[in-house]
């Protein structure tokens, strides 16, 4: 796998909003596994939202409250507080050639009064090809317009090779 250069999407009709940024309202827990739905830390399902980025509350009502958005796969390495979008697509998985997804389901999600939630989404690879075995997830716009969001950095393990898929019986960490 390798991050790769996405194409910059900038049509010229779309207003820009230096202002305004995405934000995840919750994160992955520090561990999750391929072929399961990809949740929050707490059970419940990942959420977006769009907030000004002064006051950093939600934009409820502007043009972008209702704005489509991609969910992508990010390095772990994506440590910086503020980018730009060229450095944020930089650090970008794609899929090589020939190689199946590593992120498979719903991957887009339209904001509604600057919310989205993320459901049906999950990882086909694990990431122990990584030097740092982790990912985060990222939220950008389809069209381009607000800062793009990022979650913590979590770990994807293989449910299928350590037995750890929904009804396997089996928990991570062991139940001692």
């Amino acid at each position: 796998r390798k991050r790769s250069r996405s194409p910059t999407k900038s049509p010229s009709w779309f207003p820009e909003t230096p202002h305004r940024r995405l934000r995840f309202i919750n994160s992955p827990p520090p561990v999750i596994f391929t072929h399961s739905n990809i949740k929050a830390g707490d059970g419940s399902s990942l959420a977006v939202e769009l907030v000004d980025a002064a006051t950093g509350r939600r934009d409820t009502s502007g043009p972008l409250s209702s704005l489509g958005l991609e969910i992508v796969v990010l390095d772990a390495d994506f440590t910086h507080e503020s980018w730009t979008v060229s450095e944020f697509n930089d650090f970008i998985f794609r899929e090589g050639e020939g190689k199946r997804p590593l992120l498979v389901g719903d991957g887009l999600v339209t904001l509604k009064d600057g919310f989205g939630v993320i459901e049906n989404i999950y990882f086909a690879d694990n990431s122990s090809f990584l030097k740092g075995q982790r990912f985060r997830l990222g939220a950008r716009a389809i069209f381009e317009g607000p800062t793009e969001a990022k979650t913590e950095a979590f770990e994807c393990v293989d449910s299928v090779k350590e037995n750890l898929y929904p009804g396997s019986g089996k928990h991570h960490p062991p139940l001692l």
